[in-house]
């Protein structure tokens, strides 16, 4: 699925300039791959830091 920069700033309800310079961010640190539409992470457990994603609790939220 090809997908912009402007597709991710509108889904996260973020502006287009703070979207680029998040993912720039990302991309000087080798954590993402940008290139022809295909976002690739190259480094996930850094990802998941920057993000300060849990993977495991005990009282998941619900989607909704």
């Amino acid at each position: 699925m090809p997908i912009n920069q402007l597709h991710v700033a509108d889904t996260l309800g973020l502006l287009l300039v703070h979207t680029n310079n998040t993912l720039r961010k990302l991309y000087d640190r080798k954590v993402i791959a940008w290139r022809d539409k295909l976002v690739t992470v190259l480094d996930e457990a850094a990802l998941i830091k920057i993000a300060r994603f849990e993977t495991h609790r005990e009282n998941p939220r619900p989607l909704i």
